[in-house]
């Protein structure tokens, strides 16, 4: 089931252009990268408070494990395959009030391969690589919800929200740009999924659509 009420802008400046695996729950086999040198921090809950910087992956292993950015704290990565929070088991949730900005290909901002998951997001999530999306989920009955702002910056297939798993729900209140070729502001490829947009998307990149749904229901 999709829903928008508001709307999906499609730019006519149209432009061409769990940890190191081959993330198969994509859908695809995307490039798997060294971690360059970077640092995951493994813990089982964390919090980034306000005016404090990190700039290694923030890891969640166990089960039911929370993080939270608030606001004013900023997760920031560089390099490939080095995303900003990596949720690596199932019921786990994250709480985005701050920024996660990742500089990479295939580095995503919040990647969840666990059933259950939760993703809030009410701050900003950017990204500028190829392959890299703002905000992907592999599992079942994920629940992501964005009210921030959310770009992808000019990165091929960069997609703003990728929910892959059956019965999510998607829900946008938020902005989502992207500008790379191929990509999506939100794609849900999960049978029987909820996905609701109340806000703009805006794609410039060539073959990029604001919504795409191969199973939503």
């Amino acid at each position: 089931m999709i829903k928008t009420r508001c709307s999906v802008f499609k730019s006519s400046n149209r432009r061409d252009g769990r940890l190191a695996k081959k993330l198969l729950f994509l859908g695809a086999t995307l490039p798997v990268f060294p971690l360059l040198g970077a640092t995951h921090l493994i813990a089982d809950d964390f919090t980034i408070p306000d005016g404090r910087t990190v700039t290694n992956t923030q890891t969640l292993t166990d089960p039911g494990d929370t993080g939270t950015i608030q606001q004013g704290g900023t997760i920031a990565t560089v390099g490939n395959g080095v995303s900003g929070v990596d949720m690596l088991s199932s019921g786990q949730t994250v709480s985005n009030a701050g920024a996660i900005t990742t500089d990479g290909l295939s580095a995503f901002g919040v990647s969840s391969v666990g059933a259950d998951a939760t993703i809030t997001s009410s701050g900003a999530i950017s990204t500028t690589g190829d392959f890299s999306h703002a905000i992907v989920s592999g599992a079942e009955r994920a629940e992501i919800t964005n009210s921030g702002t959310i770009d992808t910056g000019t990165g091929r297939e960069g997609f703003g929200i990728n929910s892959r798993g059956g019965s999510a729900v998607v829900n946008n209140t938020g902005t989502i740009t992207t500008s790379g070729q191929s990509g999506h502001g939100i794609k849900s490829a999960g049978d029987t999924a909820s996905l609701t947009n109340d806000n703009a998307i805006i794609t410039n990149g060539a073959e990029a659509k604001g919504i795409k749904s191969e199973g939503a229901d």
